[in-house]
């Protein structure tokens, strides 16, 4: 066993079975046999010449040992995978494959064009990003960065994670429901105060209810106001939808609302309020090997995300 590819092969799967908690999980996950990783553990075991996991009939839990092993074996592999990535800025150019994560409703927003103008200017970049619809795991899933909406991910270790953007929410509303309602309110939708909008539709985030919503005035003052939910659901895409179908108004990000203002599918309500903020968040491995292209990346998006993502 003196391949230092092999022996990578045996850590990482060391690494699987720490993070599953189980030989049949981490099989899963390596799509191989349990066979081959109680092989591979008992290998490495070897050339520790220590126990690493302590399994009974109902747990399995590492040893001290192991537990010592575990960070250094995901240094040790993330570096290592990383070298295949070395040549990437060998010749001077940025080049490469980086994978990445992100809130469904950013690939509408202007990062979405900060991701092509990247790709245009260079070419030898590939990008393969999906959507965030569940508890991540970046080192598992070997992603180079990812971007969340709202409360940030917590912080794991080995994780860095920095707040780009905090997103004011604005009421927004389509024009044929904002006339209604100037009609039936007697009042200029898009400056008038919140509280003359008690009782006004909303489609909105959350269990299907009356709504309170709490509005931030320009001088800091805050009012609430109850709104009459007609439709909840647990992602900004539907309730977006719906709003600009003009079947209640919604309470959005600006950078969400942003495209939908400027086309005048949608108008701004209450222009003068907002409501509490929601952050946009990006998280990356401190201690995973980033290639040139994926630190480009990430740098380009810290540097110019707040100021595309403010309009």
């Amino acid at each position: 066993m003196s391949s230092p590819g092999d022996r990578i092969d045996l850590l990482e799967t060391f690494i699987r079975i720490a993070e599953t908690g189980g030989i049949g999980a981490a099989a899963r996950a390596l799509n191989t046999s349990q066979p081959t990783v109680s092989r591979r553990l008992q290998q490495l075991e070897g050339l520790m010449g220590a126990k690493l996991v302590q399994r009974d009939t109902q747990s399995l839990n590492l040893t001290p040992a192991g537990a010592r092993l575990l960070p250094t074996a995901r240094e040790m592999t993330a570096r290592w995978n990383g070298l295949s990535r070395i040549t990437d800025d060998a010749d001077g150019e940025i080049m490469g494959l980086v994978r990445y994560a992100a809130a469904a409703p950013l690939g509408d927003s202007a990062l979405n064009d900060l991701l092509a103008a990247f790709l245009i200017q260079f070419p030898g970049v590939q990008l393969s990003g999906r959507e965030i619809d569940g508890p991540l795991d970046l080192a598992a899933e070997d992603l180079d960065f990812a971007l969340f909406t709202g409360k940030p991910p917590s912080s794991a270790s080995g994780i860095s994670t920095r707040e780009i953007y905090n997103a004011p929410k604005i009421l927004c509303a389509a024009p044929r429901l904002a006339e209604r309602l100037e009609i039936r309110l007697g009042v200029d939708i898009e400056y008038c105060e919140p509280l003359a909008l008690d009782g006004a539709p909303i489609v909105a985030m959350g269990p299907l209810r009356d709504e309170t919503l709490r509005f931030i005035g320009r001088r800091e003052e805050t009012v609430d106001v109850v709104f009459d939910m007609v439709a909840a659901f647990d992602a900004h895409g539907p309730a977006l939808r719906l709003a600009s179908l003009g079947v209640g108004m919604a309470l959005l990000p600006n950078w969400l609302a942003a495209p939908y203002l400027r086309d005048g599918r949608l108008l701004r309500v209450a222009a003068e309020w907002s409501a509490e903020a929601e952050a946009v968040t990006l998280a990356w491995s401190s201690r995973r090997f980033h290639s040139a292209a994926a630190s480009s990346l990430l740098a380009i998006i810290q540097e110019e995300g707040p100021s595309l993502l403010a309009g």
